[in-house]
């Protein structure tokens, strides 16, 4: 039996926490593992996801994605005629 999501915009989840602060954690937690200290970057993982979680219930829907398109961390060019994101004056 396949669960069938409520909403087909709902972003993916894992158990009750959103993917990307699933990725925070995990992130931290990799680190904690590698430099022998899991338990206070778990910590810091959970207080960083708090602090997530405060900030997208205060922005817009997409407001993270929209921001990585603008400081240049994704590229969305499918029309060679639209110029960067971060150029800011255009000649004609």
């Amino acid at each position: 039996m396949t669960p069938i999501t409520r909403y087909i915009d709902d972003p993916a989840q894992f158990l009750f926490w959103d993917l990307d602060e699933v990725m925070v954690i995990s992130t931290l937690f990799g680190i904690g593992l590698m430099i022998d200290t899991p338990t206070l970057f778990i910590g810091m993982g959970v207080a960083m996801t708090w602090a997530l979680k405060k900030v997208k219930r205060s922005r817009s829907e997409g407001y993270f994605l929209h921001f990585a398109y603008w400081a240049g961390v994704l590229k969305f060019r499918k029309n060679p005629r639209v110029p960067e994101s971060w150029k800011r004056q255009f000649i004609e």
